[in-house]
């Protein structure tokens, strides 16, 4: 995940691209301290400045008024906040038949035809992929509303979607990095290493590139010189 020249016009604040978020941190002690991943940089940007309050420092602030209105927050808060704040932005779609599942992190395609209850259809990352599904099988099963009535979508039964689905999904959780693999019960990705015949856990990590930077450090530290790593 990385972040190209100067992002933000805010003190403490930088865009990743690849994410779309905006980070906010501050340095205590020559330490980079992480306050949170924002869809908003006014909001990064608040985040940065609430953590300067915490920690007394000298530095100056890019939104002193609502800043100090909040007040200081630990960067644990502000950490929870920017991932609360982030759940709530997600659980909504603008998609007919589409609906977030918190628990999987994963968005719904759900359809209800005539008077029967609602039925999954099958769950994708990207809302808009949710959707086509969505319109796919109404498609093809000649009701409700379509989201893309000028697109011009081939019908598909809920069995064949669900097969797409699995594809996607197969794709998007295989890794290319040594040492890393996608966990299904946490929904993120799994850092470990293989030492003397036992595969020693590393962590779970929300971004990919995170757990193969855990698995170099943990090689680097076992192997020496000799370690394989994913980035050299």
């Amino acid at each position: 995940m990385k972040s190209v020249g100067k992002t933000s016009r805010y003190l403490g604040v930088t865009l990743y691209r690849s994410t779309k978020k905006y980070e906010a941190f501050v340095k205590v002690n020559g330490r980079r301290v992480h306050l949170g991943m924002w869809r908003r940089e006014r909001d990064a940007a608040v985040a940065r400045d609430r953590g300067v309050l915490h920690f007394g420092l000298d530095a100056r602030l890019n939104l002193s008024k609502p800043s100090r209105k909040l007040g200081a927050a630990t960067p644990e808060e502000l950490r929870h906040l920017a991932r609360a704040t982030e759940k709530k932005a997600s659980n909504t779609s603008a998609y007919f038949g589409v609906s977030y599942d918190s628990r999987r992190r994963r968005w719904a395609a759900i359809i209800c035809p005539g008077q029967q209850r609602k039925i999954q259809i099958a769950q994708f990352d990207d809302p808009r992929d949710a959707a086509f599904a969505y319109d796919r099988v109404a498609r093809f099963l000649g009701v409700g509303k379509l989201n893309f009535p000028k697109k011009r979508l081939r019908p598909a039964s809920i069995p064949e979607i669900r097969v797409l689905a699995r594809r996607l999904l197969k794709e998007r959780t295989t890794s290319n990095f040594r040492g890393v693999c996608w966990d299904r019960r946490t929904q993120r990705w799994h850092a470990q290493i293989h030492v003397r015949h036992k595969n020693h856990h590393l962590g779970f990590f929300d971004y990919e590139k995170d757990a193969a930077h855990a698995y170099d450090r943990a090689a680097k530290r076992l192997h020496g010189r000799k370690a394989t790593l994913n980035f050299a």
